[in-house]
């Protein structure tokens, strides 16, 4: 659809610029892309998402502009307030020209769970726990709106969901012509040069057992670095490859164990007497940034990450990234209750999302 026109238009503008988004014509131009290059079509379908301050925005714009009707739950978080939430969605959708089918409420109700076809596994959304599953009807799909691999306990009661018959998929960020994930690479450079390390000769260790270490070292390799992965950082050999490093990119996903802190792989003191001149960014991974800052470690983002989370997300990029990902999960997500309308069971359906989204199985 095309924007609304005049003093609307205008006041939208004004007011996205005023919150950080620095174009949004061109925001508008890319869910227009993306919608047609995944060929997301969303019409006759009632979708349950998040409305959220950034870029992250975009998610209930990218479905109505998909054709959905939809509801975008607001609400206080470390993010930012309700009201905020609430005024960033609706300027949105306005200069998008689908204010109309965009209702922002603030809290779960069962009147619109019940109605919607899907339910995004997102920010204010989560937990999709059992009393959420409970206000959903029959006909409701969960796109987890991430790779498999990548879900963290309690996001979604997997065991509620099943009993209830609603089929949960993940999305392959790899599927051709997506490639959300290579992403990973850009980012740990930023994050990298916040700490005015050029990349560029520079020479810098990535801890990581999963796909976040191989992408960014991929990346950085090509960028000019001599940039290499360490399984972990346990041990004096592991230890030792530290030494005379530029930066220390933390990017296991996946590990349950601290990575850098007292009882962890290493301690910030270790580090510092081991690789003195070393920067630190904490991607994800449990990292103690107090003890980095005590140590006078410099590191970015200075909050640290944590445990299945990153310390910056694709967001810090750009628009871009979180348009192609939450369109690519709302495209799972109509795969599914596509199916379910035909009266295809969960396992059916699965199969059929499988064949026609990028959608993964999540074990």
């Amino acid at each position: 659809m095309r924007p609304n026109s005049g003093g609307l238009r205008r006041t939208a503008v004004n007011h996205l610029r005023r919150k950080g988004m620095a174009n949004p014509e061109r925001v508008r131009r890319l869910i227009s892309e993306t919608i047609r290059e995944l060929e997301l079509d969303l019409r006759d379908l009632v979708v349950f998402t998040e409305a959220a301050t950034g870029h992250y925005a975009v998610t209930p714009v990218i479905a109505a502009m998909a054709g959905a009707e939809v509801y975008a739950l607001a609400r206080d978080s470390r993010h930012g307030k309700t009201e905020t939430a609430k005024s960033h969605c609706r300027k949105l959708a306005q200069y998008c020209g689908v204010w109309e089918q965009v209702t922002v409420v603030t809290r779960k109700d069962p009147r619109q769970l019940g109605r919607a076809h899907i339910v995004t596994n997102l920010g204010m959304v989560r937990p999709i726990d059992e009393s959420t599953v409970d206000m959903m009807g029959p006909q409701a799909v969960v796109p987890y709106m991430c790779e498999a691999w990548e879900v963290r306990p309690g996001d979604v009661d997997f065991k509620a969901c099943a009993a209830r018959g609603i089929p949960v998929m993940g999305t392959d960020e790899d599927a051709p012509g997506l490639r959300v994930f290579d992403y990973v690479g850009p980012l740990s450079q930023r994050m990298l040069m916040e700490l005015e390390i050029e990349v560029h000769k520079s020479r810098i260790a990535v801890v990581g057992n999963d796909k976040f270490g191989r992408r960014i070292v991929a990346h950085l390799s090509k960028a000019g670095a001599l940039a290499f992965v360490l399984p972990h950082l346990r041990g004096r050999i592991h230890r030792s490859s530290l030494k005379d490093c530029d930066g220390l990119v933390i990017a296991d996903y996946s590990s349950e164990e601290v990575i850098i802190g007292q009882y962890g792989q290493i301690t910030a003191e270790e580090i510092a007497r081991s690789a003195p001149g070393i920067s630190v960014v904490p991607l994800c991974g449990e990292v103690d940034v107090h003890s980095l800052a005590d140590e006078g470690i410099p590191h970015y983002p200075s909050t640290g990450s944590g445990k299945h989370r990153m310390g910056l997300t694709f967001a810090a990029l750009g628009p871009r990234p979180i348009i192609e990902l939450h369109a690519a999960g709302l495209k799972v997500g109509e795969a599914m209750a596509r199916a379910r309308l035909l009266g295809l069971s969960r396992k059916q359906t699965r199969s059929f999302a499988l064949q026609h989204s990028p959608a993964q199985l999540i074990k």
